[in-house]
C-alpha cells in the first residue's frame, strides 16, 4: 500500500472517562519524537495530537490510538492499553460481532400462531429491534385474512372473540444489566415497539397487536354482521407444532445497526447482543451475551487485557474497553476474510452529516474540524 492510500485509512478511537483532570497530564504521556517513516502530512497530524497531551482544557482524562485501518502502522498512542469506561463505543463492538455472526441482511421475523385454546392467537417475538405498531398492523391484517378464511360459512353468532398472548421467550432474563442504575432504558425483552422506553415492551406489543387484529377482523366480517372482540391476555408460549397464521418478515441486522449507532440506542444494542448469544449457541441472557461477545473477540485476536464486559451497549459503568481494543475491532472489520463485518463502516455515522456526529449536535462546526465532514466515520461515546 502506498503512503497516500495508507494515510487515508487511518483509524482514530478514543475512550473518555468523565473524571476531572487537574492540571496537565504528566510529561511522560507525550511522545518526544514521531515514529519513523511518516510523511510530512502525517507528521503534522502526529504533532497536533501530541500538542493536546497535557492540555488541561481537555478537562477529562482520556486514552486514544491512531492506526492504519489495515494494521501494522501506528501514528499515535496515548495510554491505549488502559481500560476505561466504554460508554457508547461498546455499541460499535456489539454491532461488529452481530455482523460477523449474521451478516447485514439477516431478518428478525415476528410471527403469529394458533394458541393452545380455541380462538387464541399467540404473537411470537423474533427480537426485531425496529418493530413498529404499523408492522403489527400489517401482521394483524394477514392473520385476520387467514382467520376469516377458516371461519365456517354457517357461523351464526353476531360476535366472535379472540384472545392474544405474547410470547417473548426468545430472550431469557428480562433484566437491566449491573450499572444501569437510574436509567430509563428498558429491561431487555424480545419485543421492542417503536423504539420506545417503557416498563413492559411485551405488554405494549400484545395490546397493540390485539387492537389491530380487532380492527382487521371487523373490516373483514362487517358484511356478515359479525362484531369481532379481541383482548390481550398476557404472556404465553407458542404451542409445539402450532399452525402459523401470519408473518412479518422484520427488519435487518444492518438497518438495526445503522439506527442503533446513529442514535446511540442502548435498547437496540442490547437486543443485538442477545442475538449474538443465540448465534453463538449460548443462553439469550446477559451472562450469555457477554460470554459470546468475549468469545468472538478472542477468536478475532483482539486485545482484551483489562477489558470488562457487563452489557452490549456500554450503558453500564462497569463495562470497560481500551482504545487498542476498539482500534483492533475496527481493523478486524476491514479484514478481507471477514466479509460480513466489512459492512460496518457503511453503517457507522458520517462526520458532520448523520446521527450524533452531525453538525446539529455541535460537532464538526469549527474551522479546524469542518475538513472531516463526509470523510470520517465513527461512533460517539
Amino acid at each position: 500500500m502506498n503512503r497516500r492510500s495508507r494515510a487515508a485509512l487511518v483509524v482514530l478511537t478514543a475512550v473518555a472517562l468523565q473524571a476531572p483532570l487537574v492540571g496537565a497530564l504528566p510529561a511522560a504521556h507525550a511522545a518526544t519524537a514521531p515514529p519513523d517513516g511518516l510523511s510530512a502530512s502525517e507528521t503534522r497530524v502526529w504533532s497536533k495530537l501530541n500538542e493536546r497531551d497535557g492540555n488541561a482544557r481537555l478537562r477529562w482524562t482520556y486514552t486514544g490510538r491512531v492506526e492504519d485501518a489495515l494494521g501494522g502502522y501506528r501514528l499515535y498512542s496515548h495510554d491505549s492499553m488502559r481500560p476505561m469506561k466504554s460508554a457508547s463505543t461498546m455499541k460499535a463492538v456489539t454491532s461488529a460481532i452481530a455482523l460477523r455472526l449474521y451478516g447485514k441482511d439477516h431478518l428478525f421475523p415476528t410471527k403469529a400462531f394458533e394458541g393452545a385454546n380455541p380462538r387464541e392467537v399467540v404473537l411470537r417475538a423474533g427480537g426485531d429491534p425496529l418493530l413498529t405498531r404499523g408492522n403489527l398492523k400489517t401482521l394483524a391484517g394477514r392473520v385476520a385474512t387467514n382467520i376469516v378464511a377458516a371461519l365456517p360459512s354457517d357461523y351464526s353468532s353476531s360476535t366472535i372473540s379472540y384472545t392474544v398472548l405474547a410470547d417473548d421467550t426468545l430472550f431469557g432474563d428480562a433484566t437491566r444489566p449491573p450499572g444501569w442504575v437510574g436509567t430509563a432504558y428498558n429491561r431487555v425483552r424480545a419485543f421492542l415497539l417503536n423504539r420506545e422506553r417503557t416498563d413492559d415492551s411485551t405488554r405494549d406489543a400484545g395490546i397493540s397487536f390485539a387492537a389491530s387484529l380487532a380492527a382487521a377482523l371487523d373490516a373483514r366480517l362487517k358484511d356478515r354482521g359479525i362484531d369481532a372482540r379481541v383482548s390481550y391476555g398476557g404472556r404465553g408460549k407458542t404451542p409445539e407444532g402450532a399452525t402459523r397464521l401470519g408473518t412479518f418478515l422484520g427488519h435487518s441486522v444492518g438497518d438495526s445497526i445503522r439506527t442503533g449507532l446513529a442514535w446511540s440506542d442502548s435498547n437496540i444494542s442490547e437486543m443485538l447482543a442477545r442475538h449474538v448469544a443465540i448465534a453463538a449457541g449460548k443462553p439469550a441472557t446477559r451472562e450469555g451475551e457477554v460470554a459470546a461477545l468475549r468469545e468472538q473477540l478472542e477468536d478475532l485476536g483482539v486485545f482484551l487485557d483489562g477489558v470488562a464486559l457487563y452489557d452490549g451497549s456500554g450503558l453500564s459503568h462497569y463495562t470497560k474497553l481500551t482504545a487498542l481494543t476498539l482500534v483492533e475491532v475496527m481493523q478486524a472489520a476491514m479484514r478481507p476474510e471477514e466479509t460480513r463485518m466489512n459492512a460496518l463502516r457503511s453503517l457507522m455515522m458520517v462526520a458532520g452529516r448523520t446521527g450524533t456526529l452531525s453538525t446539529y449536535y455541535g460537532r464538526f462546526v469549527t474551522s479546524q474540524s469542518r475538513c472531516a465532514i463526509g470523510y470520517a466515520w465513527g461512533k460517539s461515546g
